[in-house]
This record gives structure tokens, C-alpha cells and sequence, in this order.
């Protein structure tokens, strides 16, 4: 992945910020004690613009904390960049998609992340915490998609059970996940 970091906007700024502060809080185990399953990662998925181009993918981040994976935006090629950069999301170890805005540039990938997590195996509803909005438009996207998942689930695939479901939180501010030592605090 080619990223520009003088590209960064202000408001992407912010919002790595915002992964940057969760970081700080999930607080790392002591060196001496630390494994590969209490890692703190933050992966930049993609850093593109509204604008396509080549050299770097629709805004999104991970940050992985053990086995647990924080996916911050849905641009375009998110799931891509997740295989790329090795995520198991196979099973549908995504703890958590928050989304700092609805624009369509962090938002495009939305549709892959629920049903890419369900078709690979994830068999609970996919939490997703994002502003006022985020409701309602995952409300249509599931409807869009409404003949793909009876396909998946009545008809000859017979997807995981309960795989196609979402579990969406809206946020004006304040803290959004608070578990095992991790802290996300929308701002």
C-alpha cells in the first residue's frame, strides 16, 4: 500500500487521532508479558481521497488489540486491504466498524464489510457505531442487498444463520466501546 502522509486532511487527522487515543488507552501489557495475542496494531487501510486513484484506497483503519479487530470507516476496497494486510476476518473477528462519518468515500465498503464478514463465516450481528444517519442508511443498504442475502440464506448457499445481521449504535459523542482494557471514545 502506497500512502502520500502529506495527504492527510485535517479531519482524516482527527480521526487517526481518534484511533491514536484508543490506542493510548488499551494500554499495553508489560514487555516482559507481552505475545502476539496482546498486541496493540493500528493499520492504515486506505488514505485516498474522494477522488480515485491508484496509489491509495477509500479511507478506512484497523486497529487490532489481540484477536480483536477495531475497523475505523468502510471506504472502497476495505475488505481487499483487510486480506492484504493479512486480518482473519474469516469468522468475523471484527469487533467492532465505527464510522466517523457517512460521507460515501468512508462509507462505500459498508455493504462488503457485512456481507464479505458473513459469506467468510461471521455469525453474529456485526456491530456498527457511527452518527445520527448511520441507522437509517445501513437500514437501506440491507435493503438493497435484500435478494443477495434471501439467496444466500433460503436459497442453495444456506449462509451462517444470524451472519447477515447488524447491530447499529448512533453517537452524537462521548464513549462508544468500553471492554477488556479498550476504551473508543467518539469525538
Amino acid at each position: 500500500m502506497t500512502t502520500d502522509p502529506g495527504s492527510l486532511s485535517p479531519g482524516r487527522a482527527r480521526r487517526m487521532s481518534l484511533a491514536l487515543t484508543m490506542l493510548a488507552l488499551s494500554g499495553p501489557a508489560p514487555a516482559a508479558a507481552q505475545t502476539p495475542s496482546d498486541t496493540t496494531t493500528l493499520i492504515l487501510l486506505g488514505t485516498g481521497t474522494p477522488l480515485p486513484s491508484p496509489a491509495a484506497q477509500g479511507p478506512a483503519t484497523a486497529v487490532t488489540v489481540g484477536d480483536r479487530i477495531f475497523l475505523f470507516d468502510a471506504g472502497a476496497g476495505v475488505m481487499r486491504q483487510m486480506a492484504a494486510a493479512g486480518l482473519p476476518y474469516r469468522g468475523g473477528p471484527i469487533t467492532g466498524l465505527f464510522l466517523t462519518h457517512l460521507h460515501s468515500d468512508h462509507t462505500l465498503g459498508l455493504p462488503d464489510v457485512i456481507l464479505t464478514s458473513w459469506v467468510m463465516g461471521r455469525r453474529r450481528p456485526l456491530p456498527i457505531v457511527g452518527p445520527p444517519g448511520t441507522d437509517e442508511m445501513t437500514g437501506h443498504l440491507l435493503a438493497a442487498w435484500r435478494e443477495d442475502i434471501a439467496v444466500r440464506t433460503e436459497g442453495l448457499e444456506h449462509g451462517v444463520p444470524g451472519g447477515d445481521r447488524v447491530a447499529v449504535s448512533e453517537t452524537k459523542g462521548g464513549v462508544v466501546y468500553d471492554s477488556a482494557g479498550v476504551r473508543i471514545t467518539a469525538i
